[in-house]
Parts: C-alpha cells; structure tokens; sequence
C-alpha cells in the first residue's frame, strides 16, 4: 500500500526496480498508489477504484482506450474561436495562458486535426497522443460521479 510515500527520488528508484525484477521473475504484485505515473509505467493491470466502487478492471491499455479520447496538443492565440471552428465542446479545451499551449480531448483526432486546417485557425507546433493513465482516471471518476447511484 503506497509504497513510495515518503521515500527520495533514489529510494523509489531502487524500489521500484526491486519490484521490476521480481515481477519479472514471475511474482505477481498488487500495489495501490496515487502515484498515477509511477502505476502508468510498471502496470500490466489497472483497478481503478472511487469511493469503493470499481470503475475499471481491465490491462493498461484497455483502460487507457476506455477513455476514448486522444489529446490533441498545439499553439494558437485564437484559443476562444477553437469550439465555432471545429464543433468541440469549449469543457474539452484546455489553455495554457503562460505557453500559449491548447489541448484538446477528442474522440477523432484525425477529424479535429482536418477540422482544425479548414477553419483557417493559426496554429503550431501540433502533437497527437493517446489519454494518459491519469487522464481516463480523471474521465472514469468524472463519469461515475454524474451517475445517478
């Protein structure tokens, strides 16, 4: 249970690798973290747990393509004319005032991207990238809580 908490940047290291080789000398380890990117990058398996309830039980990637989207990363200075111009919700937009950066949750990235290009918007330095462990944590619990129970 949490097992970093508290340890410096080398103690961690060193644990982790510890848990590296014994996982792959066949041990099977249940670790429970809120360090999302360390889970993010060791996990074969994700139990994604709010409030007692199990939201997802399923390999890492199949948790990560459970969120459905892809994160669309660019520049641009007309950050309020994204939503008209490519017919995004403006709640899935998400800026960076101090690096002029924009990310944009989609379920189509190539869509939005030829969105993006007939609108005549000015654009740069645009990335694509699958949702992060952290980010499908954040749309699971976002979608259990708007459920009725």
């Amino acid at each position: 249970d949490e097992p970093t908490t508290g340890l410096d940047v080398d103690a961690r290291s060193a644990l982790w690798q510890v848990l590296r080789e014994r996982h792959e000398a066949g041990a099977t380890l249940v670790v429970t973290s809120h360090y999302i990117e360390e889970i993010e990058q060791l996990a074969d398996r994700v139990v994604v747990v709010d409030s007692g309830r199990i939201l997802a039980d399923d390999s890492l990637a199949g948790v990560l393509a459970g969120a459905g989207r892809r994160i669309v990363e660019f520049r641009t200075s007309a950050v309020d004319r994204i939503p008209a111009a490519t017919g995004v919700e403006p709640g899935s937009i998400h800026h960076t005032a101090s690096t002029g950066r924009v990310q944009v949750r989609v379920a189509d990235s190539d869509a939005f991207i030829r969105c993006l290009v007939r609108s005549g918007l000015d654009f740069s330095e645009l990335t694509t990238r699958g949702a992060s462990l952290e980010e499908a944590f954040l749309h699971l619990t976002r979608i259990a809580r708007e459920e009725p129970r």
